[in-house]
């Protein structure tokens, strides 16, 4: 059997959740899927790329297939999602996040309810009775989303409106009892066109579930985006307001057949809303479902979490290993130390593994065993991919600059491993760095943390955060280490 005849998945759940046959590729065997089933868990937690959105793709996919089951998937891009983004930003201060979350799921709860009844058959007795309610939402939800298109598209129309409320770009409010608009960031807000309209919203939503006798689940995905257009201030209380918005809405979905709303967050992004809420680390425990595949018990390859997802990818993909055992299969296709070659070369999780084994697959398309060589052919390409996935993830970090220069430092420096003072004197040597001391650390200790960089325990022992789970504070003495994913990128040993 050659590479070429494998499939080993794809780096972007997303992408690989549309392929013909990704149901039955699916690693089900990590658990996560059964306790998704839970009613009570709606959080998807976990690092980028740990295949949070492959999980809610499944779970959607599997909801689809089951009778009396709605269900949708949302991503940020998502045309509408784009708009009421706009939409918050324009119109809604921090007070009013929560309540702006609820008008977003109302509404997207409402249009799946629209599309159910849509289809059905008519003359189904259902379809019959809820007639009128239908009609009503599904006016109630065309004039939301035009006035919400009209909102953003602000392209210099003029109005006034007695007792409305001035809003700027930025999330703040000034009442007037009268205001205009001509190509500015200013509009005219009508308070019954929005908070009014969520108690009928809400009832027509929750009365049409009801009558429908359907479960329905919705998967809000990618949300981390809108960081992109917003200060990261008012992105993190959109987010923390998402989380308790959800929470709230999911008691009262409950009663419907075990309905809710599920987000799909980074774990970096909920740490970081920790120190801002004082209910949020007990919806992450009683709600959460945290995604981590590294796994220091396991002695065989083939018994690892991680590698067993590959192997069932490689069981599935030909029927000459369909009675085979994991172990076979690693034996024959994979040299005793890939493995551990790759871990190191990665953060234990699925989506590093994947894309380093099919830049191996796609260079190398007739080889029939993954060896050390092969990878080593790829390890500058790997690199550079590792090293741009690192920098997308730290898009949202305040610290994502300062960083960067940090990279050139430690590339121009020349040495995968240093200490906190060589590094500091170094950087004073030379005019061109402008990180002063203080700085230094907290860059140092946010790399630490995004498992970025190590510490050196010993000779050949180093502790990254990602292995251990947790964090140890550094110090002016401690000994770091570059991550051997990043080496060949930096051009250091």
């Amino acid at each position: 059997m050659s590479l070429k005849d494998i499939n080993f998945g794809s780096s972007d759940g997303q992408h690989e959740s549309k392929e013909q046959n990704f149901s039955e590729m699916f690693y089900e065997d990590g658990g996560h899927y059964t306790k998704l089933t839970d009613s009570r868990k709606y959080l998807i937690i976990g690092r980028k790329g740990t295949g949070k959105t492959t999980l809610a793709a499944y779970a959607h996919l599997q909801a689809q297939k089951a009778k009396g089951h709605i269900s949708k998937q949302l991503f940020a891009n998502d045309f509408i999602q784009k708009k009421l983004l706009s939409f918050s930003q324009n119109e809604i201060n921090r007070e009013e996040n929560s309540l702006f979350w609820e008008y977003v799921f109302l509404l997207d709860i409402g249009q799946s309810l629209v599309d159910f009844y849509s289809k059905l058959r008519f003359y189904s007795p259902t379809k019959y009775f809820t007639q009128k309610e239908v009609i009503e939402l599904k006016s109630l939800i065309e004039n939301e989303h035009l006035r919400i298109e009209n909102l953003v598209s602000n392209n210099g129309y003029e109005t006034k409106n007695s007792g409305g409320i001035k809003v700027s770009a930025k999330p703040s409010v000034n009442l007037n009892s009268s205001c205009s608009v001509n190509e500015s960031e200013t509009i005219t807000k009508i308070r019954s066109k929005y908070y009014e309209i969520i108690p009928r919203l809400k009832e027509l939503t929750f009365n049409l579930l009801k009558k429908s006798k359907q479960s329905l689940s919705l998967y809000y995905d990618d949300m981390d985006q809108f960081e992109e257009s917003i200060s990261y201030d008012y992105f993190q209380s959109l987010m923390k307001n998402m989380i308790y918005s959800a929470d709230r809405l999911n008691s009262d979905l409950w009663e419907f057949n075990s309905s809710k709303i599920c987000l799909v967050l980074r774990k970096d992004i909920v740490d970081s809303l920790q120190h801002q809420a004082n209910n949020l680390n007990k919806l992450v425990t009683d709600s959460g479902i945290e995604i981590s595949w590294f796994d220091n018990v396991r002695s065989e390859p083939s018994e690892h979490p991680l590698m067993q997802m590959v192997l069932h990818k490689i069981k599935k993909s030909d029927d000459k290993f369909s009675q085979a055992d994991l172990k076979e299969i690693y034996d024959e296709m994979f040299e005793p130390s890939v493995f551990g070659f790759l871990m190191d070369r990665s953060f234990g999780r699925p989506r590093d593994i994947i894309q380093y084994l099919n830049l191996c697959k796609n260079n190398f398309q007739e080889s029939e065993k993954i060896t050390i060589t092969l990878l080593k052919k790829v390890e500058q390409s790997y690199s550079e991919w590792f090293y741009n996935e690192i920098l997308n993830e730290l898009a949202i970090s305040e610290h994502k600059d300062d960083i960067e220069e940090v990279f050139k430092v430690i590339t121009k420096r020349g040495y995968p491993t240093f200490k906190f003072n060589k590094l500091d004197l170094f950087i004073n040597s030379s005019p061109e760095y402008s990180i002063d001391k203080v700085k230094l650390f907290k860059v140092l200790s946010v790399m630490r943390e995004y498992s970025i960089l190590g510490t050196v325990k010993k000779r050949t022992i180093f502790d990254f955060t990602y292995r251990t789970g947790y964090s140890v504070p550094i110090s002016e003495i401690t000994n770091f280490v570059v991550h051997k994913g990043l080496r060949k990128y930096l051009n250091l040993p």
